[in-house]
């Protein structure tokens, strides 16, 4: 009984190791039965079947290994997603209660009882709240390395950058980019409100909301104009 357990057992395995090497013998077996004569037919038939056993056990393998996987990805997705059900210090962050979190699926919640910044993919804010010394509204979420994306609650000061609405900001509380809520002055330009500022390390780049006008500089070029003056 066993024997006969095993051996149906490793006849089913071969679809699943080897079913590459069982696909062409059954497509030649099909053949066979469709345009070969009587005898090549009966051979065919039964070289068929022999080859899409193990190969019908392979596809059922891997269609329920996936579902599984999908599976305990969606129960991970879900275990990462947390309710804040009431006002709660996390990653130096009071999140305010009916706010949603979403932890990085890397981060394992049964060893973690502290979060830190870098844990956070995004937080759903019920209400404006301070993050990085800026208020934010709606959702707040990671988009790169040591950089956010939110949506400002009211015009504010960003590190002496006046800004509005949606802004990308760095894990230091610097400006990354965003739109002047009123007129600003930068080395030797009067930037309009309305202007797209863009302050990447090794480049700034402003573009004017009129006319399209757009202005590169160098970030040690401001340095260097301040310590001037």
């Amino acid at each position: 009984m066993d024997l006969h357990f095993n051996l149906w057992t490793g006849y089913l395995a071969l679809g699943v190791f080897f079913w590459q090497w069982l696909l062409a013998p059954a497509l030649i077996s099909l053949a066979m039965i469709i345009f070969g004569k009587r005898r090549a037919r009966v051979v065919g038939v039964v070289a068929f079947v022999f080859f899409a056993i193990p190969l019908v056990a392979a596809l059922k393998f891997f269609i329920e290994d996936k579902m599984e996987q999908q599976q305990q990805e969606a129960k991970a997705e879900r275990n990462h997603h947390l309710l804040i059900s009431q006002d709660t210090l996390m990653a130096g962050i009071n999140i305010p209660s009916g706010s949603q979190v979403r932890i990085r699926s890397y981060v394992n919640l049964a060893s973690r009882k502290l979060f830190s910044l870098e844990d956070i993919e995004s937080i759903a804010l019920s209400k404006p709240t301070y993050i990085l010394g800026v208020r934010f509204t709606g959702t707040f979420a990671c988009i790169a390395k040591n950089t956010w994306v939110g949506v400002l609650s009211e015009p504010q000061e960003i590190k002496g950058w006046p800004c509005i609405g949606r802004v990308h900001i760095y894990s230091d509380s610097t400006l990354c980019a965003g739109i002047l809520s009123r007129p600003h002055s930068t080395l030797h330009e009067k930037l309009p409100a309305g202007t797209k500022v863009m302050l990447d390390s090794l480049n700034w780049t402003f573009e004017f909301p009129n006319n399209g006008k757009h202005i590169n500089t160098k970030p040690e070029i401001e340095t260097k104009y301040k310590l001037s003056r």
